[in-house]
């Protein structure tokens, strides 16, 4: 059990940022002046998770 849960959990934690990055360059490419917005929400998730 122990394994599992933290091959899950590497696996997420090293996904995560790639995922934040791409989301953020494709914000930052269509809407400029909501990028902060958009980088408030996409942290906040993220933390609890």
């Amino acid at each position: 059990m122990l394994t599992s849960v933290r091959e899950t959990g590497a696996i997420s934690s090293a996904s995560k940022p790639v995922v934040t990055t791409r989301k953020a360059a494709s914000d930052e490419q269509t809407t400029k002046g909501m990028l902060p917005v958009m980088r408030a929400q996409d942290n906040m998730p993220a933390l609890p998770l």
